[in-house]
């Protein structure tokens, strides 16, 4: 016997007789007699129908509830609402206007003629066709709920909502636990697959399927044939659970090791990278250059300083103080001698910089193998 797979309970169907305006529900897209015949009010002779009519229902709204863990549970509960408010409204409803409206005289002498003019042998009054006339009225009153069928749609939404705020917190760490337990049940098969167990379900599928031929081959029937079948069922799904947790720890493992081989590449390339630049900058020959210009530099300094103090004392024994032209050349040299100092530090600075950066680049390396 095939197994009947449970209905979705997610989508809502409403559907409308044009004629009559009444509403039914349906989980299903397409009606069904016994199922429309149930939800229909029993209004009295020549009211109620005897058999659907797909001509006269057509589709009125469709509820489609978003997927979740509660799909089926928040569907099932609007269904339930929409058809208890839709016979709420069906056995306790206001009496519209004109049924309590007096009729004129006028009308009445209308009503007198018709009925006149009708003839036949039928005994009838004016007062019989009132109340018949008020007795459609309270029928249709009762027939008709597609206006009350999008209020009560609204209603039980605006309802649900309030719902789902109040037991968000509630739901979310029902589904965290849910997700921790299937996570958990992952993993401790995947260890087991680890240890053998694919291995000892497989044997066990071969023996069940040998007992289960051999069961077929002489014709048993029962009990024993029917555990066998089920054993063998359970084993076949223990194993599809089991290689899928397997498959799935591995893509997990490779997911998580997947930033850091690409970390790992990334550092050696800037390993390599930096070494070049370390090695550029000490072959550098400006440094060499700098320090020996620099040093000339101050030895031309200290001579010029020199030659200034005993230039200054013999024009001071002569009577004037005029060094202006070896005060610019000396200031010519101090300020030569400071670029020729801050360009040595500045290229100093940036291979110190180098070096501290292939160290980081090497301890995280360490770090990550």
């Amino acid at each position: 016997m095939p197994v009947q797979l449970k209905a979705p309970t997610r989508n809502i169907y409403a559907y409308c007789n044009i004629q009559t305006q009444q509403v039914i529900y349906s989980l299903q897209p397409s009606l069904h007699n016994a199922s429309v015949r149930r939800q229909l009010p029993d209004t009295g002779a020549n009211t109620s129908f005897v058999k659907l009519r797909k001509d006269l229902w057509h589709p009125l709204w469709t509820l489609a509830i978003p997927e979740s863990d509660y799909a089926d549970a928040q569907g099932l509960h609007t269904f339930k609402k929409l058809r208890e408010w839709r016979k709420l409204h069906e056995v306790s409803w206001e009496p519209p206007a004109d049924l309590a409206r007096p009729y004129t005289k006028s009308e009445i002498e209308a009503m007198e003629k018709k009925l006149e003019d009708r003839g036949g042998s039928k005994k009838e009054n004016v007062y019989d066709i009132i109340r018949r006339e008020k007795r459609k009225m309270r029928i249709n009153t009762v027939l008709n709920q597609r206006a009350n069928s999008v209020a009560d749609l609204a209603a039980v939404l605006v309802e649900q909502e309030a719902m789902g705020l109040e037991t968000a917190d509630q739901n979310e760490a029902g589904s965290a636990a849910k997700l921790d337990a299937e996570r958990g049940n992952m993993l401790k098969l995947a260890a087991e697959a680890d240890a053998g167990g694919l291995e000892k379900l497989d044997t066990r599928i071969a023996a069940l399927e040998d007992l289960k031929a051999k069961a077929d081959r002489l014709g048993e029937v029962g009990t024993s044939r029917t555990r066998i079948s089920k054993q063998l069922h359970d084993a076949n799904i223990k194993r599809m659970k089991m290689q899928t947790s397997v498959d799935a720890v591995a893509r997990a493992k490779e997911m998580l090791a997947q930033p850091h081989l690409d970390r790992l590449a990334s550092l050696k390339a800037r390993i390599k990278v930096a070494e070049e630049r370390i090695q550029a900058y000490e072959e550098l020959p400006d440094l060499a250059r700098l320090a020996s210009e620099s040093a000339e530099v101050g030895g031309s300094q200290e001579q010029l300083q020199v030659r200034a103090d005993e230039l200054k004392k013999l024009l001071k024994k002569k009577g004037t103080t005029k060094t202006q032209e070896l005060d610019s050349e000396l200031e010519t040299l101090r300020t030569r001698q400071k670029e020729l100092r801050k360009a040595r530090r500045t290229l100093e600075t940036i291979a110190k910089i180098e070096k501290g950066a292939l160290n980081d680049v090497q301890d995280e390396i360490q770090e990550i193998e």
